[in-house]
């Protein structure tokens, strides 16, 4: 495989295994670094995701935040406002694909108002 640097967050990259991650859909390996925290975004299209090493963190907005190991799958919903990230102790290695460009538009929180 040959990893690149994905500009999308600091120290990520992508292993595309079909498609182009920068143009449209494709499947990929992406690493994430260790102890990394992405804030609160949105993706254009459904993402579909195989943890295959490391901790993956992933929170939609207002829920708990979740851990999941080697193994797991998501799917994170095109427009659901959610972070992601890596645990500290290794790097993430993911599989994911989407039927389009790989993209994250940073998103502003929902205020909820509080009942009087």
């Amino acid at each position: 495989m040959r990893w690149t640097a994905l500009p999308l967050f600091k120290g990520m990259e992508v292993a595309a295994l079909w498609g182009d991650p920068s143009v449209g859909p494709y499947g990929a390996f992406v690493k994430l670094p260790a102890n990394t925290n992405h804030t609160l975004h949105t993706h254009a299209r459904d993402r579909k995701v195989v943890v295959m090493s490391g901790l993956f963190l992933y929170g939609p907005e207002g829920g708990p935040e979740k851990t999941f190991g080697g193994g797991s799958y998501l799917m994170i919903p095109a427009g659901l406002k959610h972070t992601t990230g890596c645990a500290a102790g290794a790097p993430c290695i993911l599989f994911q694909e989407q039927a389009g460009k790989l993209d994250n538009k940073a998103a502003v929180p929902t205020i909820v108002p509080k009942n009087k």
